[in-house]
Formats: structure tokens, C-alpha cells, sequence
């Protein structure tokens, strides 16, 4: 039978990751093994729960690990991590700073828009312009403001 220590070269497992659950996210630390060599889960919190230093915090960590994942060009491992970090930005916004019935420019995706229909917690729920019709959510941090130009017309 194998024994899960054997396969571990280092002592100390450091890891985060998140996952999606009934639409929270949660983040997991990973900390020190005991002395059978099984995983000690140091914390459980959900981005919901931590304070805005902490979600800072998570940002930046994310951002860095991302910049490290591009560097060695692992594609996917930045593209989930910018994800999470979009994610967890989304927990720094109020959502009643959303409007139903709005358009919003979708960042990081030039001349796409996007129409709320309603939120739900840091998700909104609607569809893209010019688009498939499909209802879709996307994280509050993904939607920036349309600026009004000099004629008053969006």
C-alpha cells in the first residue's frame, strides 16, 4: 500500500486555490504536515470573509504568482490565476455601485458591452451586445463605467 509521505519530497506544502461552491469562493491554506506526513489545514475562508487588507493581500500574491507562471510559460496556471485574481477584486466592490437595466464596458475585452439584468451577490447576470444572447454572469470587477463623450451619447 503507499503511503501518500513517501511520495512528498519537502516538508513543509504550501498551496492556495480556490473553489467555486453554490457561488462563493472559497480560499484554502494549505499548511504544515503532522507527523504522519498528512496535510494540516491551517485556514478556511471564504473571499467573502476576509477584510479588505487581506483581499489586497490575495491580489497581490496572485498577481506575483501569475508574472511567475507567464516567465516560465505555463499559459493555463496565468490564465486561472488571473481569473482568481479578477475574482477576489470583485469582493473589493459594493454592488449596489451596479444598476440593473446598465451598460458596462467588459474590461479587458475592448468594444465588448455588457447589459445587466439583475446581481447576485458580486455577480452579474446578463448579456453581451452584439452577442449571443445567452444569458451569462460575470464577476462586478470585470465592468467598468461607460464614459459619456462631449455630445452627451454613449
Amino acid at each position: 500500500m503507499l503511503s501518500p509521505p513517501s511520495r512528498v519530497k519537502s516538508f513543509i506544502y504550501t498551496a492556495l486555490f480556490t473553489i467555486l461552491k453554490k457561488d462563493e469562493v472559497f480560499l484554502r491554506q494549505a499548511g504544515h504536515r503532522n507527523k504522519k506526513g498528512w496535510i494540516i489545514m491551517a485556514q478556511e475562508k471564504r473571499y467573502s470573509q476576509l477584510s479588505q487588507y487581506e483581499l489586497q493581500q490575495e491580489i497581490a500574491s496572485l498577481h506575483e504568482q501569475a508574472r511567475k507562471a507567464e516567465q516560465m510559460g505555463m499559459l493555463s496556471e496565468f490564465a486561472v490565476l488571473e481569473r482568481k485574481a479578477v475574482m477576489a477584486k470583485a469582493y473589493l466592490l459594493d454592488p449596489k455601485d451596479f444598476k440593473a437595466g446598465e451598460i458596462y464596458e467588459v474590461d479587458g475585452d475592448p468594444g465588448s458591452y455588457f447589459k445587466i439584468d439583475y446581481l447576485n451577490g458580486v455577480f452579474a447576470w446578463g448579456f453581451r451586445l452584439h452577442g449571443g444572447k445567452e444569458e451569462e454572469a460575470l464577476p462586478i470587477s470585470m465592468l467598468k463605467e461607460l464614459k459619456e463623450n462631449q455630445s452627451g451619447e454613449l
